[in-house]
């Protein structure tokens, strides 16, 4: 199950979707020092959106933003000049073998019909891969979990394990397999989270029966309520699979 982006703006993807700079910076720092890259290289952020992990490797290598919306690509060109911005399939890009150095991947391998056929593609273009994914099997507990039980029934079907990935990545051709887990701390207004909510800035909410959705929200906010202050701690673990070709 896929949901569908088109209805959904890239100002919203932009606006519900941001990550706060010291979350951001995490992601960077992990994937440089797995991608082992010395800076100037030739990097693809495949399943690009509208640039928020391209703008932040932009600073330190050559990068190529792709995705399949063409909304969220003229979103990104209006962002930045300096990114090379390219509508198309992350299954049959565009580009020649060894096209680039390294291809990222963040959240995307559950939103793609075969995980196994985009990690061939990427085999054929680059020697080193980078995926962030959410791994179900060790992911913390959350208050979606509690408002939204149906959220994580969907995703446990959507996110591949993560040693399935693996494995494709060793089918694929690839030596040099590993798995990293990283804690990531956000700290968020209640309004600010519950708005987010309202906007469905999980992708698996357009996935969900509306009735459950709705009941959910209203769980939520009595949830919210219930928590002292004004402020949350929201924690996630994410988990990085790094491949490379000797």
């Amino acid at each position: 199950m896929r949901p569908e982006y088109s209805e959904r703006t890239s100002e919203e993807y932009d606006r519900y979707r941001v990550f706060p700079k010291n979350v951001l910076d995490k992601y960077m720092s992990t994937f440089a020092d797995l991608a082992e890259l010395i800076g100037g290289e030739r990097v693809l952020d495949g399943g690009a959106g509208t640039g928020r992990f391209a703008l932040a490797l932009s600073e330190r290598y050559k990068v190529t933003a792709l995705d399949c919306s063409r909304e969220m690509i003229q979103n990104g060109v209006a962002k930045s000049r300096k990114i090379r911005w390219v509508q198309g399939d992350i299954m049959r890009t565009p580009f020649k073998p060894k096209h680039v150095d390294c291809v990222f991947l963040a959240y995307v391998m559950h939103q793609v019909p075969d995980f196994n056929a985009v990690i061939e593609e990427i085999s054929r273009i680059c020697p080193k891969l980078i995926i962030v994914t959410t791994d179900m099997y060790r992911r913390l507990p959350t208050l979606i979990d509690q408002a939204f039980p149906g959220v994580i029934e969907v995703d446990f079907e959507r996110f591949p394990p993560i040693e399935e990935l693996e494995g494709a990545c060793i089918l694929a051709g690839f030596d040099r397999v590993r798995a990293r887990r990283i804690l990531i701390e956000e700290r968020i207004s209640k309004g600010a989270y519950m708005e987010k909510i309202q906007h469905k800035y999980i992708s698996t909410f357009d996935l969900i029966p509306p009735e459950d959705y709705a009941a959910g929200v209203k769980k939520m906010e009595s949830i919210l309520a219930g928590i002292p202050g004004e402020e949350l701690l929201n924690r996630i673990q994410a988990t990085f699979v790094s491949a490379s070709k000797l």
